[in-house]
């Protein structure tokens, strides 16, 4: 009889799903010197798949969904709010390096993103464009059954190019919980 307690115990491969908050560390595209502006908490949301290298590494390849507010206070025009709407695929390197026993593992996460913005509320846009941006993150798995997790997570994402004049991501910090199943 196999013994109960050696968790984690999934093979190669796993999934899951995640939703949570991301809190822009964006500026108006529009603002000049003599606006205020403010970020407001978005939603954020996705799935995922990864393959365990070894006990300590293992690639995840994610598909996430997330939406940014900016209030802008711009003198003279008035009060307005910013949405943009994204679709996110980040390649990531994760790393079990930290506090790892049977039942919670702490990690690190980093790799390359691609960005997708495909809807805003500003008059006269195309929301189309891709950028490249890089994240870092700090998570803990908790185990509670054979390989099923909990997972709580918060990352920054950077934008590293984009095919704009306009920076529509300086940097992103996202909060997220999930289950690995």
């Amino acid at each position: 009889m196999a013994d109960e307690t050696n968790w984690p115990t999934r093979q190669n491969f796993y999934f899951g799903i995640k939703a949570g908050a991301d809190y822009p560390l964006a500026h108006s595209q529009f603002l000049n010197d003599t606006g205020r502006e403010k970020s407001l908490i978005g939603s954020t949301g996705g799935v995922f798949a990864g393959y365990d290298i070894n006990d300590i590494f293992a690639l995840q390849l994610e598909l996430n969904y997330f939406a940014t507010n900016i209030f802008v206070n711009s003198y003279g025009i008035g009060y307005y709010y910013e949405t943009y709407q994204y679709v996110q695929v980040p390649l990531l390197l994760k790393a079990n390096c930290f506090l790892k026993s049977k039942q919670s593992s702490l990690y690190v996460d980093l790799g390359p993103v691609f960005d997708l913005l495909f809807a805003d509320n500003l008059v006269n846009s195309t929301p189309t464009y891709e950028s490249l941006s890089g994240i870092i993150g700090l998570g803990i798995d908790s185990y509670f059954d054979r390989g099923n997790a909990v997972e709580f997570e918060i990352r920054v994402d950077r934008s590293i190019v984009n095919n704009t004049a306009v920076n529509y991501n300086p940097g992103i910090i996202y909060f997220t919980m999930g289950y690995i199943f």
